[in-house]
C-alpha cells in the first residue's frame, strides 16, 4: 500500500494536468448570490477529512493553495485569517481503480430470419482485452459561511500516470488545472456556459 501513495504522491501534481483527456465539471446552487463575496478563507486542519491525498502531501497541497489563492487574487477576492468569510474553499483529491474493456471485432455471416436481420450462420475471431488504469480527481468546493452550505463544486477528473516533473512544472500544471477548475467561478459574471 505505500508503493501505490508513493506512485499517488508522484502523480497526483496530478498529471491529469497536463493531459488533455482531463474532464473538468461545475455545479451550483443558483439561488445563491455570488455577487456578495469578497473574502474568504481555506477550510482548517479540523474541517478536512484526513485522510485525504492533499492531507498526506503538504507539498502538493501548498501548490494547490497557492495555484487557488493566485485565481483568487487575480479575480479580485481576499483571503482573510480574521473573523467570518464570506466562503470557505475545501479541497479534495484521491483516486480510485478503473477498468477498461476493449472488444476487437471479428467478422462473420449474418442471415434473416423471419424478416429480422440475425446474427447466425458463420462468425470468427474477435478478442477482448481488460486493462486497468488509476483515475485520479481533484475537487475544489465553495462553502457559503453565512449559510454553512455548499454554494459550488469545481471537480477535474483523468487518467493518473507516472511523471517525473521539478516542483516548478509541478506548479505550472497545478496552475492550468485550478484554473480550469475554477473558471466558472463565480458563476453568474460572464462564467456560465
Amino acid at each position: 500500500m505505500k508503493l501505490f501513495q508513493i506512485l499517488i504522491l508522484s502523480v497526483i501534481t496530478l498529471s491529469l494536468i497536463g493531459c488533455s483527456s482531463v474532464k473538468y465539471t461545475t455545479d451550483f446552487d443558483p439561488t445563491q448570490d455570488f455577487g456578495k463575496y469578497k473574502t474568504y478563507r481555506f477550510a482548517n486542519p479540523s474541517e478536512v477529512d484526513p485522510d485525504d491525498y492533499l492531507t498526506q502531501y503538504p507539498l502538493i497541497k501548498k501548490r494547490v493553495l497557492a495555484a487557488i489563492k493566485e485565481d483568487f487574487e487575480a479575480k479580485g477576492f481576499q483571503l482573510t485569517e480574521e473573523g467570518d468569510p464570506d466562503f470557505v474553499v475545501l479541497l479534495t483529491a484521491g483516486s480510485k481503480e478503473r477498468m477498461q474493456v476493449t472488444t476487437t471485432g471479428g467478422y462473420g455471416y449474418g442471415g434473416w430470419y423471419g424478416g429480422y436481420r440475425g446474427y447466425g450462420g458463420y462468425g470468427y475471431g474477435g478478442s477482448t482485452y481488460v486493462s486497468y488504469y488509476e483515475e485520479g480527481s481533484l475537487v475544489i468546493d465553495i462553502i457559503d459561511w453565512q449559510e454553512k452550505e455548499l454554494s459550488f463544486r469545481g471537480v477535474a477528473t483523468g487518467t493518473l500516470s507516472k511523471s517525473e516533473k521539478t516542483p516548478e512544472e509541478s506548479q505550472a500544471d497545478i496552475d492550468e488545472l485550478v484554473t480550469n477548475i475554477l473558471s466558472k467561478f463565480p458563476p453568474g459574471q460572464g462564467n456560465q456556459e
